[in-house]
């Protein structure tokens, strides 16, 4: 059986109930989970694995990937520069960026790259993993393409292109990539253990992406509902 271990306000007692029977249903193999409630600290709970591989335990600071959450975190570096007068989120990109202009894109905003709406919600080309870490190169690509709506008419979720874009304007602006200033501006100045761009001796004790058994919803309390999405 898997031990959990954190702490539980005893007013949310099935929050931990439900955390534990995932994990006897298969569900999980490794998770933290919390809940601050009025700025208090009420749930605080992790358990399993962070590596199944090795067998290496969840312990209460690993890292996590935090996917898409870190589109707010990249926005809000930028938005920080813009509170500052480095940048006016109504202005077109390529005042920043003049490369970025090409191919119809002159008139894209600021705030058509942080709203969705640049028209440039994936990268057209197939593009080598190890490229993804070379983010210049990914930025002249998308300063390459053609918006595929008009900018600013549609919205369309920039799941992969939405931290290269914002970051390029942000390394535009300061010559920091936008890890860079988070670190600087954000996480350091508050002691957060949040990263853009983890350094190697935290990405290796991060956890990994490992798939449990299909979820049986009702051997993890949720009855005949499934979740939504």
């Amino acid at each position: 059986m898997t031990t959990i271990d954190g702490h539980c306000d005893p007013r949310f007692s099935q929050v931990r109930e439900v955390f534990e029977r995932h994990f006897a249903a298969g569900q999980e193999i490794g998770a933290a989970f919390a809940v601050f409630l009025d700025g208090e600290p009420v749930v605080d709970l992790w358990g399993g694995l962070a590596d199944r591989r090795t067998g290496r335990p969840w312990e209460r600071d690993t890292p996590v990937l935090a996917y898409s959450c870190t589109k707010a975190v990249a926005a809000t570096a930028l938005l920080l520069l813009a509170e500052r007068g480095l940048v006016d989120v109504r202005a077109p990109v390529s005042a920043y960026w003049p490369e970025f202009a090409a191919n119809g894109k002159a008139g894209v905003t600021v705030e058509h790259v942080l709203s969705h709406r640049a028209g440039l919600p994936a990268i057209e080309e197939q593009v080598p993993v190890e490229e993804f870490e070379d983010l210049p190169a990914i930025a002249a690509r998308l300063a390459g393409q053609a918006p595929i709506w008009e900018p600013g008419a549609e919205h369309g979720y920039h799941a992969v292109s939405y931290g290269f874009l914002v970051g390029e304007i942000v390394r535009r602006v300061t010559g920091a990539t936008a890890g860079e200033v988070v670190a600087a501006e954000i996480a350091g100045p508050r002691g957060l253990q949040m990263w853009l761009g983890a350094p190697p001796e935290v990405a290796e004790r991060a956890a990994r992406l490992s798939a449990g058994r299909r979820p049986d919803h009702a051997a993890a309390g949720a009855g005949d509902e499934a979740p939504a999405g």
